[in-house]
Order: structure tokens, then C-alpha cells, then sequence
């Protein structure tokens, strides 16, 4: 069970403990806020201690059997590209040179894996002095624990030590993929108001800062 849903179930409990007892409402302002502060404290760390165990593996275009275990949850297969469309997409790139397949490994297991684009690879949607994110995954044997997020970082942190003229990285999230949506809006990404319609209908363009140094 994840943090957050630990505390949430703590929080019921001692929320029936305060009603039952009748306490003060200044009491249970105080409460609330402790709550609130302990959770995000324990999820940053949660965060942290992931995104440590955490690692990129750069992959070649002839990689695919490296992450063909991978499966993702029913409800994102309409959002995620087959990675074997994916790696067949690499091989006949016609700018091989500006994407880059990554792996996500945890304790030397591939746990997920990611594609970054770059200048002549970018998509119409994205800024000129940016890269993009593409085909984010996780297993699902892995989901619920911050690898999402910690992918996400250490790209950021590879873009900000290989490519230190980059400003941001951008993606396109399917409107209707809202679990995707907040794991981008809580890893930095902000919407950017733009809209892209693609192959599996309208999304939301969103845009992560790219700070110097990683």
C-alpha cells in the first residue's frame, strides 16, 4: 500500500476519534494541517528514495527484446504505443541520430522505458528549443511507486547535463488520460494551454522547466 493511502486511512480513523470526543474546531484546524504536512513530507521522501534506485540505460534502435516484458495497466493501452511499433519506428527513422530510447532500471531490472526527441525529430507541436517526451512506461508489477516520477527526473537531469542549451521538455497527454495527466502535473510538467490532435485523439501539450545543471 502506498503512503498517501496509509495516511488516508489514519486520518479516517482519527477523524471518527475527534468527532467521537467532540473536540475544539481550532483543534481540528490544527489537525488538518498537520496531516497535510506529513504526507507531502513522507511522499517527497518516498519520491526521493525511488528516483535513487532509479537508473537510465541508453538503447539502440535493436533493443526491443530488452523491454518486450513490459505491460502496462488495461486503461493506459489506449494511450502507449505497442513498443514493438515503437522500436520498428526507430529503425526506419529517418533522424536516427535525434532519438533516444532509454530504459528505466530498478535494482537491474528494466522496469519501464521512454523515447526523447530532439531537433529534426521533434514533433509540430513542440518548441524549437526544446525536446520531447515520448512513450513513457512503466510495468504494472511496478506502478504505484514513484517510478513514474523518477523516470521523469532523471530524464530532465540527462537532458540538463547532455543537452545544456535545451530549455524545457514538452509532451502531449491524451485528454481523457487523466492518471497520466497528474503524475506529469505532479512531477513539474504545467499545461501550456496548447492542443494537439493525435492518432488516438486531442491532447494537452505540457512543458517541464529544464534547470541548468540538472
Amino acid at each position: 500500500m502506498r503512503i498517501s493511502a496509509l495516511l488516508r486511512c489514519w486520518h479516517e480513523f482519527c477523524e471518527s476519534l475527534v468527532g467521537a470526543q467532540g473536540l475544539p474546531t481550532q483543534i481540528h484546524v490544527v489537525w488538518e494541517l498537520f496531516i497535510r504536512v506529513l504526507q507531502q513530507g513522507l511522499e517527497t521522501l518516498a519520491d526521493r528514495r525511488f528516483s535513487m534506485r532509479a537508473a537510465l540505460k541508453s538503447l539502440s534502435h535493436l533493443d526491443y527484446a530488452l523491454v518486450a516484458h513490459l505491460r502496462v495497466d488495461s486503461e493506459q493501452e489506449d494511450f502507449v504505443d505497442p513498443l514493438d511499433l515503437v522500436f520498428s519506428e526507430l529503425r526506419n527513422s529517418a533522424c536516427p541520430g535525434f532519438e533516444h530510447a532509454f530504459s528505466i532500471e530498478v535494482c537491474d531490472k528494466t522496469a519501464g522505458f521512454f523515447v526523447l526527441r530532439e531537433r529534426a525529430a521533434l514533433p509540430e507541436w513542440a518548441l524549437p528549443n526544446a525536446m520531447t517526451l515520448h512513450t513513457l512506461c512503466v510495468d504494472r508489477s511496478y506502478q504505484g511507486n514513484g517510478y513514474g516520477k523518477a523516470a521523469i527526473a532523471l530524464a530532465a537531469r540527462w537532458i540538463a547535463r547532455n543537452r545544456p542549451s535545451i530549455g524545457s521538455l514538452m509532451l502531449g497527454v491524451n485528454v481523457r488520460n487523466v492518471t497520466a495527466r497528474a503524475v506529469y502535473l505532479g512531477s513539474g510538467f504545467r499545461d501550456t494551454g496548447a492542443t494537439h490532435y493525435g492518432p488516438s485523439g486531442l491532447q494537452n501539450i505540457l512543458e517541464h522547466e529544464i534547470r541548468p545543471g540538472g
